[in-house]
């Protein structure tokens, strides 16, 4: 019994599970204001819309990744496609002397035509997705490498 599922995690994890997302973090050595400004020049540099989030957070906009046919339609009853959208999210922390600099990933679906918020409302009819699959979490890792080689070449 102790081989079997032995073999089953082996299995698993050769065919790539869903996981949740983990974020890329390294740190700098410079001042957290200085590091926030030069991530958000690295990132436009590599051609990224850059839109600041919070004081010392910066996001990629929403981008479609895909779509699924898995849901019924509530209106026609037929199946309706899912549109599948990614961001990527950027935070810089004080740490001590230097910065941390986190990379995420948000996963969302939504029915298509669908906004983003409901007018008038806070209400979104998109669902958020706590598992990614490893090929997005390379996609966050390759970011996360770049944006850190890109930091640590800066004076």
């Amino acid at each position: 019994m102790r081989r079997g599922r032995a073999f089953l995690a082996l299995v698993s994890l050769s065919l790539g599970c869903a996981h949740a997302p983990r974020p890329f973090t390294f740190i700098v050595q410079a001042p957290p204001t200085a590091t926030y400004v030069s991530a958000q020049n690295a990132l436009r540099k590599q051609g990224h819309v850059v839109i600041p989030d919070s004081p010392m957070g910066l996001v990629l906009p929403w981008q479609e990744v895909g779509r699924t046919t898995v849901v019924t339609s509530t209106r026609s009853g037929s199946l309706e496609p899912i549109i599948i959208w990614r961001r990527y999210t950027i935070l810089v922390q004080p740490n001590g002397a230097g910065t941390t600099v986190t990379v995420s990933e948000e996963i969302e679906t939504c029915p298509p035509d669908a906004p983003k918020v409901i007018p008038g409302t806070s209400i979104s009819p998109c669902v958020h997705q706590p598992m990614i699959s490893p090929e997005e979490q390379q996609g966050l890792d390759r970011l996360g490498s770049d944006l850190q080689r890109r930091l640590l070449r800066l004076p």
